[in-house]
């Protein structure tokens, strides 16, 4: 089991003077975190994982703090990571068990790779559409995944 998280609300790009790695949350994305920080508290997390960007980061902060976890930086969750990274990274012990924020351009790239009938399962259940993909945060909690058994659910953002 890994939860997928998409960053939640951090502002417009554009709009942000600095660097946009260091770009951070809003006040309704704090709001989302805590928000998610609920919501994924209870499934037995035993790390977290985050693109080095502050949005990203700070997404799971209110989860490290109630799991007194630390949140760690994996660059193969970056926004412009090699998405090979990312499926080797999934597939490895370390993604057990983990939740692990990322861009809606890395969720995107991700789930073109994952099999036909799972992705169109993904779509569905996000409600979305693949041109739009997870919201900001939003979390998808994957149970299993391979061609032909894959469960999971949908953790909507707080809004």
């Amino acid at each position: 089991m890994f939860v997928l998280v998409r960053h939640c609300l951090a502002g417009e790009k554009g709009a942000w003077p600095g660097p946009d790695e260091c770009r951070p949350l809003t006040p309704m994305g704090q709001a989302q975190a805590l928000g998610l920080a609920d919501g994924l508290a209870g499934l037995g997390l035993t790390a977290l994982w985050s693109s080095p960007a502050e949005r990203c980061r700070q997404t799971l902060d209110p989860l490290a703090a109630r799991l007194g976890l630390p949140v760690r930086d994996a660059p193969a969750l970056s926004v412009d990571a090699d998405i090979a990274h990312l499926l080797a990274f999934l597939s490895s012990r370390g993604a057990a068990g983990s939740a692990l924020c990322t861009h809606g351009e890395v969720v995107a790239r991700l789930f073109t790779h994952w099999p036909d009938p799972v992705r169109r399962e993904v779509w569905d259940a996000v409600g979305r559409g693949e041109d739009k993909g997870m919201r900001k945060g939003s979390a998808l909690i994957v149970e299993q995944l391979s061609a032909t058994d894959s469960r999971f659910r949908y953790l909507p953002p707080l809004e």
